[in-house]
Parts: structure tokens; C-alpha cells; sequence
């Protein structure tokens, strides 16, 4: 079942909306694929997507908390660090295995999770921050 954007998802900050609207994109088609009995020809494409995701999303991220002095920057680097550990470890899998059902629903897992728990809550809260600091910058 494909999970769909609404504007109840945004944090209200374009760049970052834009940036997780392609996650959505990406997860659908793993989603999709897995319930076509598909996922394991998914996994490495989206596997592939999300090492480059991290690296350009989360260094965003990152760089506007750090010129910003974002106060909740530490556990949000936190939660990055743990994603990125657990892309790793599916990667360094299916390197090893292939990409098999476990990995398949593994990564399913961590995606909604992420998006469910992550993007909807300490995103949002970072969110507020920028923009919060965008007025401020321009009064």
C-alpha cells in the first residue's frame, strides 16, 4: 500500500519538503514493488538511492543546524547516525547475500518507521526551527 503525501506531512520548509517528497517516491516504488512479489528487484536500486540520499539530505540538514545553532541538533544527528547504520548493515547484506525477502522486509521496516517517526517528529520540530529563524533573519 503506497503511503501518500499530504500536506500534513511538511515540515514547512520547502527545500526539506521537496527533499522527502522524493523519498516518498522512492519508497512507493519499493512498496509497490514488494507487494507485486517484486521487492527483491527493488532493494538494490533503492539501496543506491538512499546511500546518495543521505549524504546530500542529511548534510543539509546538518548545515542549517549547525549555522543556525539548532539546540535539538545532537539527538537529531543521533537519529541520522542510525539510519545511516542501518542502510549500512542492509547494504553490507544484500553485498553478501543478495537481496533477499529478510532484507526486503528489514528495509520496508526501517523506511516506514523512518518516515512514521522520524520525519513526522524531529523533522517537524526542525522545521519550526528554521523557520522560526528565517523571520527572524529577515526582520
Amino acid at each position: 500500500m503506497p503511503i501518500t503525501w499530504t500536506e500534513r506531512l511538511s515540515v514547512g520548509v520547502p527545500w526539506i519538503d521537496e527533499e522527502h517528497k522524493e523519498l516518498f517516491v522512492r519508497i512507493n516504488r519499493l512498496l509497490e514493488a514488494t507487494g507485486a512479489l517484486r521487492g527483491r528487484e527493488e532493494v538494490r536500486p533503492v539501496l543506491g538511492f538512499l546511500a546518495g540520499y543521505v549524504e546530500s539530505h542529511f548534510g543539509h540538514e546538518q548545515r542549517h543546524m549547525e549555522l543556525l545553532g539548532y539546540p535539538e541538533a545532537a539527538a537529531h544527528l543521533r537519529e541520522h547516525a542510525f539510519f545511516v547504520a542501518e542502510l549500512q548493515w542492509l547494504a553490507a547484506e544484500v553485498e553478501a547475500n543478495g537481496p533477499s525477502t529478510m532484507v526486503t522486509v528489514k528495509l520496508n521496516r526501517l523506511l516506514c518507521g523512518w518516515l512514521r517517526d522520524h520525519t513526522s517528529s524531529s523533522d517537524r520540530r526542525l522545521g519550526a526551527f528554521l523557520k522560526a529563524a528565517g523571520q527572524k533573519r529577515s526582520a
